[in-house]
């Protein structure tokens, strides 16, 4: 699902919910700021895009990841650089078996 930077605060709140459940399954690799990290990060994607006037609204989870790097950021978004480096680095599979 593409990541949208002009979505409302209902969705925000549902990334919120998201990152919390990240928070829970792996809490030795993230802090209680996540989900104010999350809508900062949103925030400054926003931020450049619209400042550029680029109409580009909506990003792949690997996009957002390339502007981390490519902008040098990971110091300042510790928690969603971490976040991005799992879901991308787990294996996406549909198996099902026959009879």
């Amino acid at each position: 699902m593409p990541y949208n930077v002009t979505s409302s605060s209902t969705n925000i709140e549902w990334y919120s919910q998201c990152g919390q459940k990240l928070i829970d399954a792996y809490a030795e690799g993230f802090n209680s700021n996540f989900s104010a990290e999350h809508q900062q990060f949103h925030l400054y994607v926003h931020h450049k895009f619209s400042a550029t006037k680029n109409v580009k609204t909506r990003f792949s989870h690997a996009e957002l990841y390339k502007i981390i790097l490519e902008d040098n950021i990971e110091c300042a978004f510790p928690n969603v650089d971490i976040d991005f480096r799992i879901f991308l680095t787990l294996m996406v599979t549909n198996c099902t078996a026959e009879h």
